[in-house]
């Protein structure tokens, strides 16, 4: 039996299998034990939406405007409502379904990047592992209660097509990771940027988008609630944005004070999206091409600086670059590991200062960390891209 067991083990097929399954099975207890916390925000916003879903009639109560969620989420809320058991089960485990999502996504991207064809399925199992186990994803869902990982899994999707060069469904899943939460536009340049690169993408392509977002309101407009006003959902998010310029984000914002008022917010914006523009109007003047690692690179930096210098962030904002984050490390062999680990102390530490009592001051010095990290990060990422090409164009002269 002992040789059976050892020769079963030294086929590297059966060994990743098995890791995969006890790891999976850790990772999925691990969060089955954070199941009973209850946060602020899950019994003052998503219980208390669900009990008024539940008066008003559950799936008719998406006629009206109950919460401040998109209407796919609040139909998934409607329908558990329905249900006799605890509710907050099935909004964590709902995420939690979608943790595993990005986790078997993102070995998915590993193996279509990964180089070393020889070791792809090691590679593969890291980052699943590491996906599932840096804190930020593990809180999210399991403690915490959001639903930040399934527009994120969404995201991961659709970029995986992109390198599968499957435009049509990508636009699709980006659709539905839109229609789930607005932070998906933090990538959108990436998309845009990609218009210009590949001849497959067309303007159609970003019809899809919105489309895809009208098809998941139909739920609330049978219902009876209006048109204009299913669509209308996320402009009223940004809306309700106050003075404050960062909520618990660890970006510039957390140390510059409000200067002007309301009026500062926008200057904010308009600067990140001009700093947007100038990334793209380089690698587009430079007619920089492409590499397939550099989607994923590209996506993710987009999101760092639209966070980094975009006002209002929350701490969560940044939980698909957490998530690329650790892909991009493991396909890199570890490569800017130490920024990986900054970030999750930084993020994890103000999740952790929201939902209980930490040294705020500990955590700023955190924050000051990883704002300067993001900052030689973006830099080191786009220099990358344009020295690497610089060097093809030299090698095609010779």
């Amino acid at each position: 039996m002992d040789n059976k067991i050892k020769d079963f083990f030294t086929k590297k097929r059966n060994l990743i299998i098995t890791y995969l399954i006890i790891i999976s099975v850790i990772a999925l207890y691990a969060r089955i034990k954070m199941l009973g916390f209850e946060s602020w925000d899950y019994i003052n916003c998503i219980q208390a939406w669900i009990d008024t879903i539940i008066k008003k009639g559950n799936i008719k109560a998406l006629k009206y405007s109950i919460g401040n969620y998109n209407i796919i989420y609040m139909t998934f809320l409607a329908l558990i409502s329905y249900l006799p058991f605890k509710h907050i089960l099935m909004v964590k485990g709902f995420s939690i379904i979608f943790d595993f999502v990005c986790a078997i996504f993102g070995s998915l991207i590993i193996g279509e990047l990964s180089k070393d064809k020889k070791n792809k399925l090691l590679y593969q199992s890291i980052v699943y592992t590491v996906i599932l186990f840096v804190p930020t994803v593990l809180m999210n869902s399991a403690l915490w209660g959001q639903c930040d990982s399934i527009y994120t899994a969404f995201t991961i999707i659709s970029i995986y097509l992109l390198l599968k060069d499957k435009m049509t469904l990508s636009f699709i899943f980006a659709g539905i990771s839109f229609a789930f939460k607005l932070q998906f536009i933090f990538i959108l340049p990436l998309y845009i940027l990609l218009y210009f690169k590949k001849k497959n993408i067309s303007l159609l392509h970003f019809l899809i988008i919105p489309l895809v977002n009208f098809i998941t309101c139909l739920p609330a407009i049978i219902a009876g609630r209006s048109v204009k006003d299913c669509l209308m959902i996320y402009f009223e998010q940004t809306g309700q944005q106050n003075i404050v310029l960062t909520n618990n984000f660890p970006n510039i914002y957390k140390f510059i004070n409000v200067f002007f008022g309301d009026n500062q917010g926008t200057v904010g914006i308009l600067f990140t999206v001009a700093l947007i523009g100038i990334i793209v109007l380089i690698l587009l003047y430079k007619q920089t091409k492409l590499a397939k690692e550099n989607i994923l690179e590209l996506g993710l930096i987009f999101i760092i600086i639209m966070t980094q210098f975009l006002p209002f962030m929350h701490e969560r904002y940044a939980f698909a670059a957490e998530v690329l984050l650790c892909i991009y490390v493991i396909l890199n062999k570890g490569k800017h590991w130490l920024y990986l680990v900054v970030a999750q102390l930084a993020i994890s530490s103000e999740y952790l200062s929201f939902m209980s009592s930490i040294n705020q001051e500990y955590v700023d010095y955190l924050s000051i960390i990883y704002v300067i990290y993001s900052m030689y990060f973006i830099f080191d990422i786009l220099k990358n891209i344009l020295t690497t090409e610089n060097v093809k164009k030299k090698e095609e002269v010779k």
